[in-house]
């Protein structure tokens, strides 16, 4: 049987517990589960189908809340993982308590690896994402935006806020300075297990310079991308996004993609200094992003769009305009299905609160 199966397995903690999922909020029911490494597996072990697995370190919410039921107060774990939502409680405090600590201990970071990162959907470390796209909302028309050094000491302190739950810590522009937001990202680069671009590929990469047709370079670079684990793969992905859509806008921060490569050679190769041939490399890979991922039209247009909304803002041309704080969340009608899906944008702006269905 299913139950049967998982006990089979090695496990970090085993046993009942109840359960609700998202798509019926209205009935608990008695299910097994166990916990392996960062995986929760679950069955209800009367119902025929797959058990059915969470990936802990890609939850996008994991929240204790009291919920009444009856005369009775019960503490509740709120998991959400890629649209998925699964409650669940124990059959007294101490049952709870013990998988809640397991829980929370399997969903956090616990070494300097990629894989050992809370990560996002996409499976994009988390720090990785937050820092993005703070840096694209408040640098993006920065000059110099990742040359300026950071205060050592709050760097410090802020890679720890990530390194202990990066899926609770919160940037705003209130709170940090640009230059801590980039030095924390390239710290955290410089300080993984290993280099994103892996150092097993390191000759490869440089070798690849031998091919005086840029054309040819980037047949070869994509090659070792495919080769790349998934993590570092997303990873990576997500990084040349972002740097080509800084160097996109080049004309107003001065940062072209020669000097992001020296910024970032460094940090993406874990080596000392800097080297003629390393930033080669990394400008190849800003600049032909679109190739290496094959990036289609509509994205491309995309990111030029969102580029030119938050060059508006930064210029202040659009008073109306107003991206920080943004909510913006999936509704889908009557089915969920990617064409019955709308965004809806809530701005919380000064002033009245306004939605904006966005197609």
């Amino acid at each position: 049987s299913k139950v049967e199966g998982l006990v089979r397995k090695k496990s970090e903690l085993i046993g009942r517990l109840q359960y609700k999922e998202g798509h019926d909020l209205y009935h608990w029911r008695t299910g097994w589960f166990m916990l392996q490494g960062s995986l929760l597996h679950f069955s209800s072990g009367d119902e025929p189908g797959e058990e059915e697995v969470l990936h802990l370190k890609q939850l996008q919410e994991l929240t204790v809340s009291t919920h009444i039921e009856g005369e009775d107060k019960i503490q509740v774990l709120l998991m959400v993982e890629s649209g998925r939502t699964i409650y669940i409680h124990g059959f007294n405090r101490m049952d709870f308590s013990l998988w809640h600590s397991a829980i929370t201990l399997a969903a956090g970071t616990d070494g300097r690896a990629l894989g050992d990162q809370q990560l996002t959907k996409n499976g994009v470390p988390i720090i990785v994402d937050s820092c993005i796209a703070f840096v694209t909302q408040y640098g993006l028309c920065q000059k110099g935006v990742y040359q300026s050094p950071g205060d050592p000491a709050r760097v410090s302190l802020l890679l720890e806020e990530f390194t202990r739950d990066a899926r609770n810590v919160k940037l705003r522009n209130t709170e940090h300075q640009l230059e801590d937001v980039t030095d924390t990202l390239k710290r955290f680069l410089s300080q993984l297990e290993d280099a994103l671009l892996t150092k097993e590929l390191y000759p490869y990469w440089v070798s690849a310079l031998d091919e005086t047709e840029e054309q040819q370079r980037v047949k070869k670079y994509s090659t070792f991308i495919e080769s790349l684990p998934k993590i570092y793969w997303s990873t990576l992905r997500a990084l040349l996004q972002h740097l080509y859509r800084i160097q996109q806008c080049s004309h107003l921060n001065g940062m072209q993609s020669e000097k992001l490569a020296a910024v970032f050679s460094s940090c993406l190769f874990q080596t000392q200094g800097q080297t003629p041939q390393e930033m080669s490399v990394i400008r190849d890979l800003i600049s032909n992003y679109v190739t290496l991922f094959s990036v289609n039209e509509d994205q491309v247009q995309q990111m030029e769009t969102e580029n030119s909304f938050i060059t508006r803002w930064n210029e202040k041309k659009d008073t109306a305009f107003c991206p920080a704080g943004d909510l913006i969340f999936e509704v889908y009608l009557e089915k969920r299905e990617p064409e019955q899906c709308c965004l809806i944008k809530v701005s919380l702006c000064t002033g009245p609160c306004f939605m904006e269905a966005l197609m």
